[in-house]
């Protein structure tokens, strides 16, 4: 099985992202032009994971105080779909 496409990852992150202000992590996932969330470097990439791994963490905790298992919990699943796209896609070229 393939990797999600980067419209998908896209559609993911865009449920995903956070800017209170201009430290907030979650800003990465505000970086991508519409429909292509690859990362663009190295340190994009890093900056991409860690913020999927910090919204992973929150969706496990949840769906566990929920009484989900969190292997049967929807934004489990798609977090590591997104995780496994930010880890094995290929990087984006500069605009």
């Amino acid at each position: 099985m393939g990797i999600i496409s980067p419209a998908a990852a896209y559609a993911i992150a865009s449920q995903w992202g956070s800017y209170m202000h201009a430290t907030d992590p979650g800003f990465v996932f505000y970086t991508f032009p519409p429909n292509d969330a690859r990362p663009i470097g190295a340190d994009h990439r890093r900056q991409c994971l860690q913020h999927t791994a910090d919204c992973l963490s929150i969706a496990s905790q949840q769906a566990t105080q929920a009484g989900i298992n969190a292997d049967n919990d929807e934004d489990v699943t798609e977090l590591r779909l997104l995780r496994r796209f930010f880890t094995e896609t290929d990087l984006r070229s500069a605009p």
